[in-house]
């Protein structure tokens, strides 16, 4: 990652190490340099139309020293401080843990069970969401953090048949 800086007659390319990653996904790097770019800017516009960068740029927002938006479109600027403020602070944090869960870039999804539907869930069943901010933080997951994950599972597959 490098800073071009435009000097009047030439440009400069100088490296910033503060912005080298090992990420592989794009989504994730972004993010990165949304902080970066938050240390000298107060407003940060973030153009992307995918879902899971919308959703990690939320979960992501306390991280980052700027006001955050994400274009969604080309008529659509979403200000993510607003948006933030509509859910519950549970549900921020469980964000991450829903994206790596339901589908990524290197991870499968639940065929026709996008980000809309899950966030869904968590909205009807809040008490859900503490096993999305549970992902990752052992190797070994316990055995009543998979039993709530399938539980999620059996939710996310009956609300949308109209079981539930």
């Amino acid at each position: 990652c490098h800073m071009f800086t435009d000097n009047g007659d030439e440009v400069s390319v100088v490296p910033v190490p503060a912005l080298f990653s090992d990420h592989i996904e794009a989504d994730t790097r972004l993010l990165l340099h949304a902080q970066h770019a938050g240390q000298e800017y107060s407003n940060i516009i973030i153009s992307s139309p995918d879902t899971d960068v919308f959703l990690l740029v939320i979960s992501c927002l306390q991280s980052i020293d700027a006001h955050l938006f994400v274009r969604l479109s080309a008529t659509s600027l979403c200000d993510v401080t607003r948006v933030k403020a509509v859910y519950s602070e549970e549900i921020c944090s469980a964000l991450v843990g829903l994206h790596c869960y339901t589908g990524c870039d290197s991870i499968s999804s639940f065929r026709g069970k996008g980000k809309k539907s899950a966030l869904s869930v968590l909205k009807k069943y809040p008490e859900l969401a503490t096993i999305f901010a549970q992902l990752g933080l052992d190797w070994t997951p316990s055995e009543r953090l998979i039993a709530e994950l399938e539980r999620f599972v059996c939710v996310l597959v009956c609300v949308f048949a109209r079981i539930v």
